[in-house]
């Protein structure tokens, strides 16, 4: 199949987890080796061929539409759509049916992950099953919940050990329109469970190879950067933060392994871990 040439990055939420870094300053905005997370999942889009993209606002709106005022995206038409009132990963999707008026299969991924993978085997496998959705699925990390039969997910939420995680990141069929609630708050999880009752099919591969990150808590924002240094070129570095992103003295003890309490105003230097070359 062809690529999708449009995707819907969801960027409304609060970030609650990742607070206090998040208080003024949206989670797509932190930054990853010094470009913010947005930047990131831009690039990758940019590079699988999407041209149209729209992303959805809610927390401290100002940033993003800050940094897209100026972002090195040429070839990308960026929109965004505020919400009010957050609508939920299926509500936000609702809100935003005019922009897949094409009937296209389209990219719907999470604002928070850091992703490396190559897009094709998710097209395949939506061009030969024709399901609702192919989601992207690691069984290297997170809770593990969702349950697979043959490539088809029978339960995403599963009470026992599953097979694998679910990254934020499908392609979708403008198919699953119908089966999100109506109006208000829904989650693109409900709206899955309610087309698996119908009979329809949603997909889920996992792909060799891949890497995923999950920004969620302090802790993964800084297991992040480890784990992409080599990929991004910053093997054995050491990253900053913005002194603007507010820190407990705990919270800078604890990234930059310092013992004494650091004034706010200093620049946080967060090492690379122990044992690793510089």
């Amino acid at each position: 199949m062809d690529a999708p040439r449009k995707a819907f990055i969801l960027a409304a939420g609060l970030g609650t987890r990742l607070r206090p870094l998040t208080l003024h300053t949206p989670k797509p905005m932190l930054p990853l080796w010094g470009r913010p997370m947005l930047a990131h999942t831009l690039a990758m889009l940019d590079d699988w061929g999407v041209r149209d993209i729209l992303i959805n606002l809610h927390h401290a709106p100002g940033p993003i539409l800050r940094y897209l005022a100026t972002a090195p995206f040429p070839r990308l038409r960026i929109s965004t759509v505020f919400e009010p009132v957050i609508l939920g990963t299926g509500g936000a999707l609702r809100n935003a049916a005019w922009f897949f008026d094409d009937q296209r299969p389209f990219w719907l991924l999470n604002a928070d992950i850091i992703a490396h993978l190559d897009p094709a085997a998710l097209l395949r496998a939506h061009a030969t099953h024709a399901p609702l959705a192919t989601c992207w699925l690691t069984e290297d990390a997170g809770p593990r919940t969702v349950q697979l039969n043959n490539h088809r997910i029978t339960n995403f939420h599963s009470p026992r050990h599953g097979h694998a995680t679910f990254c934020g990141l499908q392609l979708l069929d403008t198919r699953i329109l119908p089966y999100i609630a109506p109006e208000g708050f829904d989650t693109i999880i409900a709206a899955y469970q309610r087309a698996q009752a119908a009979g329809h099919t949603i997909a889920g591969i996992t792909i060799p190879g891949a890497f995923w990150a999950d920004i969620g808590t302090p802790a993964q924002y800084l297991q992040a950067h480890h784990d992409t240094a080599a990929r991004l070129g910053h093997a054995g570095q050491s990253f900053h933060l913005p002194a603007a992103i507010a820190l407990t003295p705990s919270e800078r003890r604890l990234l930059t392994r310092h013992q004494r309490p650091l004034p706010p105003e200093t620049p946080i230097e967060v090492l690379p871990p122990r044992g690793s070359a510089r």
